[in-house]
């Protein structure tokens, strides 16, 4: 799991792993381990409380090695580093072993790890002096002579101590510190419930939880202790003795017993634990007079009044309950804007779009918004002062992915094999009150996203599978937020140009390889760069030579765009007007359906260098990789997740598989017409025989 986990995310990550703590908790916790030059904190708290098992927790949820050194009464800085023993199979009759600081030091080099000194304050005052220079610049000086630097970028570091001594000022300041407190009796009934929620004793057990608290106990009741009392009595039934087990599973000395009992007498609304001073964040605010603004008192009236430029027209009020809604925003200019500028048809009435209708106070979504055509959506909205939120719909998130996407990161509210509904939270933007959230159902293979769109941003995070993978992935290139937002163009089409790759699956999400099942033929692929002859001229010779060669097409231009067209293929080349240097040919789109013409076919390799003919569709995938490899299907080399055979490759995605056969330039542009035209007949012939013999039915 990724270091930047959310602080809802690490909250129920550590809830998941039975440590019981609440969101303000978690949050102290997320911004700990993300202090520089070091994460970590001071842990201070009684026994009982957690202190030496959060580090332990959190090392199995970041995925980091641990190192864990039990301080004992007198530990002294050289004890920290190593340790000196007798040993009869040295020459020197001693043998050295380094502590868990070196060893964590020298592994912070190549990985991530989480140190722990637990109980630190059993120490000498003088350890506190040996560890400042550490946990500022990572350095270690170690008596016999191995130095080693730490790479305090991979490093938590966490002490826990009971306060058996107060540690140096200087030490203090360069961590954070957090009281672990006893758990409030409301956490404790929502651990109980995951075990015992139907045990008539859990509000004995609660009862008792707070007997303990009241007593002043030397260390409070634990959950597990508390699991264990339940079940014994469960176990023992009507021979189960309270004051027997109560001393058996919590107390366990007389001492205790008899501080419990005199508690009996107490109530809980008087008793009042220590609290901290609570500071106002208003009173650090600084204030400043607003400038004054200067004016020359002069308006004039605007031209566009002046020359009647009315901009009402009628529309319905408010949202009925017969409405089916994928989105509402504040109706504003801004937001009008943007949605008026994804409509691909012409709206006969400004009030009607083709999948949004304006409200008299807001604008709504009355068509589903793929995933897929979220880049779009993120590029035109970011920036904007539009308000409100967006639903986005994908069948192409499997039960598995949706599994992988939600634990650990995710607050979950309904968890089962027919309908997951999950939360992330997000800290918002500096300046910018409470958070933001992507709220997501996942349902029989349908997958909803709800989008703040005024963070939309936030859905490419929400999408993050981990540290290397996020669903919506796609190539980072110079020029995609001019694709994202030309009409004429769809991001999702360069996916096919990168399955040349060696692993297209590491720059492409897996929802955007899978919306190659929606393509119109074999081929939908748009080159997001020039061609390598990019001039008028040279498309101008190029197409001289389809005349020479009497190749049957039509030319035709349109605003912005040069088609060249001919049977079952289409060559676009698109302006994206930001870049005079190429003569407007900035992109090259390739459209092949089922028996291209070879001249046309050539042409669009000299323009792209390469072709890929494809299919994509839905698989069971384990069966199809068994049987695949007894057809003389072998692993692809460099690629583990594919399979390849005479040059034809399958990337298996979740529960989907690509397959296709790339068409190179260099090797297309001497063949025959002939010969090409049957390269092609046998490989869209090979695709489709694959796609009918391995094809999910359901």
């Amino acid at each position: 799991m990724q270091d930047n986990i959310s602080v809802l995310g690490l909250h129920t990550a550590l809830n998941e792993k039975d440590y019981i703590c609440n969101t303000s908790f978690a949050s102290n916790i997320a911004s700990a381990i993300q202090s520089k030059p070091v994460g970590g904190a001071f842990l201070y708290g009684p026994a009982g409380t957690g202190k030496s098992l959060l580090p332990q927790v959190l090392s199995e949820i970041l995925e980091r090695k641990l190192f864990f050194h039990q301080c004992s009464a007198g530990t002294r800085e050289d004890d920290l580093l190593m340790r000196i023993w007798p040993s009869e199979e040295t020459t020197s009759g001693v043998k050295i072993e380094y502590g868990k600081i070196f060893e964590a030091s020298k592994a912070s080099q190549s990985e991530k790890v989480v140190v722990v000194l637990d109980e630190w304050d059993k120490t000498k005052p003088s350890a506190d002096g040996f560890f400042l220079d550490f946990l500022q610049y990572g350095r270690l000086s170690v008596p016999n002579g191995d130095d080693v630097k730490a790479n305090l970028d991979n490093m938590i570091v966490f002490f826990t101590a009971n306060d058996e001594r107060d540690f140096s000022e200087a030490l203090l300041r360069r961590f954070p510190k957090i009281d672990l407190m006893p758990l409030t009796p409301t956490l404790v009934n929502e651990a109980l419930k995951k075990t015992h929620k139907n045990s008539p004793f859990r509000p004995n057990a609660i009862s008792l939880y707070q007997k303990c608290l009241m007593a002043d106990m030397p260390k409070p009741a634990t959950i597990q202790e508390l699991r264990q009392l339940l079940d014994a009595i469960t176990f023992l039934g009507k021979g189960a003795d309270w004051d027997t087990l109560v001393y058996q599973y919590i107390t366990k000395t007389e001492e205790n017993h008899s501080l419990l009992s005199e508690a009996e007498k107490n109530e809980w609304e008087d008793y009042k634990q220590e609290q901290k001073t609570v500071l106002t964040p208003e009173a650090y605010i600084k204030a400043f007079g607003k400038d004054s603004k200067e004016s020359n008192g002069v308006e004039m009236p605007k031209m566009s009044d002046l020359r009647n430029f009315d901009s009402d027209f009628e529309t319905a009020q408010g949202i009925s309950d017969d409405d089916d809604i994928y989105g509402v925003m504040n109706r504003d200019d801004s937001a009008y804007s943007v949605i008026t500028d994804i409509v691909s048809d012409m709206p006969q009435e400004p009030q009607f779009l083709d999948w949004a209708e304006v409200r008299n106070d807001c604008i709504i979504a009355k068509k589903p918004v793929s995933l897929q055509n979220s880049h779009e959506f993120m590029s035109r909205f970011k920036g904007t002062a539009a308000k409100g939120e967006m639903v986005f719909t994908t069948d192409d998130i499997s039960l598995d992915e949706m599994r992988r996407l939600v634990r650990g990161k995710y607050t979950k509210d309904k968890y089962s094999a027919e309908e997951i509904i999950a939360r992330e939270t997000y800290k918002r933007r500096e300046g910018h009150k409470g958070r933001n959230k992507v709220d997501v159902r996942w349902k029989e293979g349908k997958t909803e996203i709800i989008v703040n769109i005024g963070y939309i941003a936030d859905l490419y995070i929400a999408m993050q599978m981990n540290a290397k993978h996020n669903l919506i992935q796609l190539p980072d290139i110079h020029n995609k937020t001019s694709i994202n937002t030309h009409p004429l163009l769809y991001i999702s089409d360069i996916v096919p140009f990168y399955l040349r790759d060696t692993r297209p699956q590491d720059s492409i999400g897996s929802v955007m390889l899978k919306n190659l099942k929606r393509t119109k033929g074999y081929c939908q692929m748009l080159m997001p760069k020039p061609p390598q002859k990019y001039s008028d001229v040279d498309i101008s010779a190029r197409i001289d030579d389809l005349y020479t060669r009497k190749a049957k097409f039509q030319y035709q231009v349109i605003p912005e765009v040069k088609v060249i067209k001919a049977n079952d293929i289409q060559v676009r080349l698109t302006s994206l007007g930001v870049n005079t240097d190429y003569d407007g040919n900035d992109t090259v789109y390739v459209q092949v359906n089922e028996v291209p013409d070879a001249n046309i076919f050539k042409f669009a390799l000299e323009l792209t260098d390469y072709i890929p003919l494809y299919k994509c569709f839905r698989a069971d995938i384990k069966e199809v990789m068994a049987h695949m490899q007894t057809s003389g299907w072998k692993v692809s080399e460099d690629n583990l997740q594919a399979l390849s055979k005479n040059g034809v490759y399958c990337l298996f995605v979740s529960d989907h598989m690509v397959v296709w056969r790339n068409f190179w330039y260099n090797d297309c542009r001497t063949m025959s017409n002939t010969v090409l035209s049957n390269q092609i007949k046998s490989t869209t012939a090979l695709l489709n025989t694959l796609k009918d013999s391995y094809e999910s039915k359901d």
